[in-house]
C-alpha cells in the first residue's frame, strides 16, 4: 500500500458514551466520535471530535453554539445483556434499523 516514501500509520479512534443525569439542558445521553489524530498547521498531531450524537434536542442547540461541533439527535437504548455487560444501541429517530456500539 502506498508508494515510495509513504508511511503507514495506525491511528486509534474513539467512541465515548456518556449518560448525563444532571445538566443545564436536562438529562441526556451522548455518543462522541473521534476518528483519529489530525495534523495541524504547526505540524503537531492531536485527537479531534468530529461528530456528537445526543438524545436531547436542547443539547444539539447548545453543542453547536458552545463547541462548534455538529451534534445529531438520535435515540439511545442503554441496557445490559445476560452477562451484565452494558449495551448501547443508537438509532435515528423513526428508523427501523439501528447499530449497536
Amino acid at each position: 500500500i502506498g508508494g515510495p516514501g509513504s508511511i503507514q500509520v495506525r491511528v486509534p479512534f474513539l467512541f465515548q458514551v456518556a449518560s448525563y443525569t444532571d445538566s443545564p439542558v436536562r438529562p441526556y445521553d451522548e455518543l462522541v466520535y473521534t476518528p483519529g489524530r489530525w495534523k495541524y498547521a504547526n505540524d503537531s498531531f492531536a485527537f479531534r471530535i468530529t461528530r456528537i450524537y445526543v438524545s436531547s434536542k436542547k443539547s444539539t442547540e447548545n453543542g453547536r453554539r458552545h463547541w462548534n461541533i455538529p451534534e445529531q439527535l438520535v435515540v439511545f437504548d442503554i441496557g445490559s445483556d445476560k452477562d451484565g455487560v452494558t449495551t448501547t444501541t443508537v438509532s435515528h429517530p423513526g428508523s427501523p434499523s439501528s447499530r449497536s456500539v
